[in-house]
Parts: structure tokens; sequence; C-alpha cells
């Protein structure tokens, strides 16, 4: 998918069937004006691309999304992509382990960032309130719609805390109130 940005075009990218078809992919989007990429990762997917990636386009600011994959007992192996200098790890344990989001929160330099636990805008006070992430995956369909969505993006603004719009299977019509969105 493609996401409009104020620092440039981002895209995302999943897993591949090797590491040089990764490299391949991500160079062709940088060639066409990509200055950002959200990667997908997960157990066996992640240090090796993503160092063949830091290696291969420099300077390509990337995001690394794990979808829940890990587990708190991987915490040590994650604190290891803290040398990649990512914008932000994406949602390394599953939606409800908020406590385990704030114990890699406090050992990692990367920030944490949440998307499927944040159902409401309560969910995401809350997991702002117990340090389980620094930055925060706005989607309106999953809060509750666009109220909930507006008060959440009124509240991080408000705070400081970082946010980006994100999407689900969304209509034309849907996709198009989460690029308004994001004009906030």
């Amino acid at each position: 998918g493609v996401k409009g940005h104020a620092e440039g075009l981002g895209a995302v990218v999943g897993k591949f069937a090797s590491v040089d078809g990764l490299v391949a992919e991500i160079g062709r989007l940088g060639d066409v004006g990509f200055t950002r990429v959200k990667m997908k990762i997960g157990p066996g997917w992640d240090v090796e691309p993503l160092d063949a990636v830091a290696r291969a386009v420099p300077g390509l600011r990337l995001q690394a999304d794990a979808n829940g994959s890990y587990t708190e007992s991987d915490s040590d192996h994650l604190v290891e992509l803290d040398r990649f200098g990512l914008l932000c790890l994406e949602q390394p344990f599953e939606r409800s382990d908020l406590e385990g989001h704030a114990r890699l929160a406090g050992r990692i330099s990367t920030p944490v960032c949440l998307d499927e636990s944040l159902d409401s805008p309560e969910s995401t006070r809350r997991a702002l309130a117990m340090g389980a992430c620094s930055v925060v995956c706005v989607k309106p369909s999953r809060l509750g719609g666009l109220g909930a969505a507006l008060d959440l993006v009124e509240s991080c603004s408000a705070s400081g805390i970082p946010l980006w719009m994100g999407g689900m299977f969304e209509s034309g019509y849907a996709r198009g109130v989460n690029t308004t969105l994001s004009a906030l």
C-alpha cells in the first residue's frame, strides 16, 4: 500500500521468499520516490532482511511491523533491532499484552507503536499511560468511527504523541476519510 506523508511517500512490503527479492523490491520503490518503507517482520525474518535493506538503501526510513508475532521471551532479540534506527517497531506482541509491550518499551530505544491493541480512545490512553507505546497507529474503523478517531488525534496532538493513519480494508470513501484525517 501507499501512504502519503509530510516527509515523503511510504510503502508497505510483506515477507518475501528471499532477502534478494526484498532488496530488489525496496530498491525499485526507492527508484520511484518512496522514502519510507514499513516492512513486515517476524521470527526468522527480521535481522537479516533489515540489515540487507539498510545496507542496500542507505538513508531509507524503515518501520518494522511484527503483527503480534513475537512473545515477551523474544525481548532480548528485539532489542537487537535498535541498531537499525527504525522509525518504530509496530505491534511486536499480541494485542492484549500491554504489560509486555510496556516492559519492552522500557528496554528498547526503538519507539514501540501499537495498532491492534488500540481499539478505542480509552485503550489508547491506557496504553500510553502505562508506557506500552510511544507511537500510535490510528485506524478509524477499529477505534469505532470518525468521532473516536478525531478524539484520539486531538488527544495525541495535544500530548505531543506521534501518530500515523492506518487503514484496514475500507471502501474508497473510507480511504478518503482516512486521507482527510491524515491532514490533521
